[in-house]
């Protein structure tokens, strides 16, 4: 497999489907690594919420810099 096909089968999750099975077995794993998150990883995650706690800090932040 080509170094083009292979990146494209990274970027292209429809091309990397229509691979064969011989093809798929050719391609060498992402150098990002695994990039699926588990439920228990999501939960854990609280990006753009705030918590609610009683910060003014994040109060100030929250309520647009009083």
């Amino acid at each position: 497999m080509s170094r083009l096909n292979v990146i494209r089968a990274w970027k292209d999750a429809e091309y990397r489907l229509s691979l064969s099975d011989a093809e798929h077995a050719q391609l060498p794993a992402h150098p990002a690594g695994i990039l699926e998150l588990t439920d228990d990883d999501l939960g854990a995650i609280a990006g753009g919420l705030f918590p609610e706690q009683d910060d003014p800090i994040l109060h100030t932040i929250r309520d647009g810099c009083d």
